[in-house]
């Protein structure tokens, strides 16, 4: 199975969440790294899932990871 489709069935398996306690990961680790392209990709699973609105919950809510 390609890697693509490996984070595709991952993501798919997540509850929304987990699915938003995942994107506060992507945005932590995107803010660390020289090379986002997994990170992108990440988030654009995350997004498919949970919608836009997983952004906005991962940047109002106060707890941080």
């Amino acid at each position: 199975m390609a890697p693509d489709a490996e984070l595709t069935k991952a993501v798919g398996a997540l509850s929304l969440e987990a699915c938003d306690q995942l994107m506060k990961i992507v945005y932590k680790l995107m803010g660390r790294s020289k090379n986002c392209a997994t990170m992108l990709k990440l988030h654009a699973e995350l997004v498919e899932k949970a919608g836009v609105g997983s952004i906005v919950r991962t940047l109002t809510d106060r707890r941080q990871v």
